[in-house]
C-alpha cells in the first residue's frame, strides 16, 4: 500500500508567558462512523510533543482537552519520560528502608554502616539514573546488601519540563479554549 499525503487545516495558538512560550496546533474532526477525534501538537520552551486522540467521545476536542488531568495529558505527551528518577528522594527512602531492615533483623549494624558509607559516596559523586545508583551501591556494599531489595526504593517525580508546561502554558491555553467555547455553550443553553 502506498503512502498518501493530504493537506489539512489546523488552528494555531501562540501562548506567551513570563516563563515560557508555545505554539499549539489543534485539528479535530468526526470520523465517518461518528466518533470524534483530535490532534494536538506543541512546540514550546518546555519541549516539543503531541498526541492523536482517536476517540474523544461525544464532546468536542476542545471540551475534551479542558477536562483532562495533568497526569493523563502529560503521560500522553511525554510517555515513559513523564516520570524521572529522583535521586534525593531515593537516597532518603533507602536510609529509611535500611533502618527498617535492621529492626526486622534482615540487616545487621555492620551492613547498615556499609550501606550508609556507600550512600554518602553516591551523594558525593551524584547519580543521574536509578541504574547508576544501584550499581554504585552494589559496588560499595555487595555482600552486606545482597539480601535487600534496594530496587524497590527507587523514587521518581514528574518531569520538570512537563510540570513547567502544565503550570505555565496550559492554563492560558485552556482560558482561550473556554473563551472560544462560551458562545457555543450560551447558544446551546438558549436553544
Amino acid at each position: 500500500m502506498a503512502n498518501t499525503v493530504k493537506k489539512s487545516e489546523a488552528d494555531a495558538y501562540h501562548v506567551r508567558g513570563g516563563m515560557g512560550n508555545a505554539r499549539i496546533f489543534l485539528e479535530e474532526g468526526v470520523h465517518p462512523s461518528g466518533y470524534r477525534w483530535g490532534y494536538i501538537s506543541v512546540v514550546s520552551s518546555f519541549g516539543n510533543f503531541g498526541h492523536f486522540f482517536s476517540d474523544v467521545g461525544e464532546q468536542t476536542f476542545r471540551e475534551f482537552l479542558l477536562g483532562v488531568s495533568r497526569d493523563y495529558l502529560m503521560g500522553k505527551f511525554f510517555g515513559v519520560s513523564f516520570w524521572v528518577f529522583d535521586a534525593d528522594a531515593t537516597i532518603a527512602y533507602i536510609r529509611q528502608y535500611a533502618q527498617e531492615q535492621v529492626r526486622e533483623g534482615v540487616l545487621d549494624e555492620f551492613g547498615l554502616e556499609s550501606l550508609m558509607r556507600a550512600l554518602e559516596q553516591v551523594e558525593a559523586n551524584g547519580c543521574q539514573t536509578g541504574d547508576e545508583l544501584m550499581l554504585s551501591l552494589s559496588e560499595g556494599c555487595p555482600r552486606e546488601c545482597s539480601n535487600l531489595e534496594l530496587w524497590s526504593c527507587i523514587r521518581t517525580r514528574p518531569n520538570p519540563q512537563a510540570i513547567g508546561f502544565w503550570e505555565t502554558i496550559w492554563p492560558s491555553f485552556c482560558a482561550q479554549l473556554r473563551e472560544e467555547l462560551s458562545p457555543q455553550v450560551a447558544a446551546a443553553a438558549s436553544a
